[in-house]
């Protein structure tokens, strides 16, 4: 029996961690979404109805319209690896555009920038499995669609269809490594159970079992198949937690070599957000802006013109026009209160499309207070 590890994400562990997933926790990932375009219709998918659909990219929150934006998000968060997902980057319709990725990334961060692609397997064939491996894609995962029999027919004692051999076992040909996500659905306990033999006689390299969410999207047809929320959670689905873990036991006591890891869905709230957001922070914060162990950055903010502040240091004030404030440190910004200028406390979130997550207005002198924007 093989034993079950915590990670340090509070993550469950057997075997060992995907490299994909280390760079993940430590928010050294670019999320890289080619594309919204998928003929799937998973009930529950978490995409938005901004990207779904739509034949756009992006680098994180980053709209890319040009080589440069992702080149530019990969170097302000500091990223030492990339996870390409949509939507399914194989179509025909974002093949194209997902090898060009990966050879750009490659052929600027280098050999050891670690690239990790998601699909369903569907538009794949020899041809695209040999391109990707010649653009350098380091790690291939198989979103199996375990819920659906038609799909993923898996058969007693580990036999499958030939239609499910022909989804997963000819990447096993290649040189980037092989694994399958997937989310960890109530009520699947067995076919988990000879998927996870089925992977392990292949010398499939890992299963990842992601917790189950209530998606905003697609919650009127999870309620509809019973689906309830976990105690004290705030998305996660009653029972997904708890199945992964039979899975993790099953796996120690019958998988020689395939690493099983549950991903909880704080992890992605709590390590892997909040990590990226910290690396593009310190890239991004001006000098009299401080990053907050959350990732943010506090400042202060004076509802007025530069020049009216000549009480000031010039070198210490930034006009944003966009929002029609001076930005500056939060002691700038209570001594302008002082003055009687409407000032405030600023958390701000660092992304591309970043927003105030916190606006505290300072008390001032004339009484005057900012509006929340």
């Amino acid at each position: 029996m093989r034993k079950i590890n915590y990670t340090p994400a509070k993550s469950m562990l057997v075997g060992e961690l995907p490299r994909g997933c280390r760079l993940c926790i430590t928010g050294e990932k670019l999320v890289l979404f080619v594309s919204g375009l998928c003929p799937r219709d998973c009930f529950y998918c978490t995409l938005s109805e901004k990207r779904k659909n739509t034949d756009k990219s992006w680098a994180n929150e980053q709209l890319i319209e040009s080589d440069n934006d992702l080149l530019k998000e990969a170097r302000l968060c500091q990223s030492r690896g990339a996870g390409i997902t949509g939507g399914e980057p194989l179509l025909p319709a974002n093949i194209g555009k997902t090898l060009h990725y990966i050879e750009l990334l490659k052929k600027t961060f280098g050999k050891e920038f670690h690239i990790h692609l998601y699909t369903s397997g569907i538009g794949m064939n020899e041809s695209v499995l040999q391109q990707l491996q010649t653009a350098g894609l380091d790690e291939i995962r198989f979103h199996l669609d375990i819920d659906n029999e038609k799909n993923w027919n898996i058969m007693p004692y580990g036999k499958l269809s030939q239609t499910s051999w022909e989804i997963l076992l000819p990447a096993l040909k290649h040189k980037f490594d092989v694994g399958v996500e997937i989310p960890c659905i109530p009520g699947t306990l067995k076919k988990l159970e000879r998927l996870a033999q089925f992977l392990d006689s292949q010398n499939v390299k890992f299963l990842n079992l992601n917790e189950l969410e209530l998606s905003e999207i697609q919650y009127d047809e999870m309620q509809k198949r019973g689906f309830e929320l976990a105690e004290g959670g705030t998305r996660q689905v009653k029972g997904s937690r708890e199945l992964a873990q039979k899975i993790l036991l099953f796996s120690s006591k019958n998988c020689k070599n395939l690493s099983v890891h549950f991903c909880p869905s704080m992890l992605k709230d709590v390590y892997q957000y909040t990590n990226r957001i910290k690396r593009r922070a310190e890239s991004i914060k001006k000098p009299f802006e401080k990053v907050t162990k959350e990732g943010l950055l506090q400042k202060g903010a004076i509802f007025a013109k530069i020049k009216e502040l000549d009480f000031l240091p010039k070198n210490e004030l930034f006009f944003r026009h966009e929002l029609d404030r001076v930005e500056t440190s939060v002691k700038n910004a209570e001594l302008a209160a002082k003055h009687g200028f409407s000032a405030a406390k600023i958390l701000e979130l660092p992304t591309a499309d970043g927003f105030d997550i916190e606006l505290e207005p300072i008390e001032s002198r004339s009484r005057k207070q900012p509006k929340s924007r």
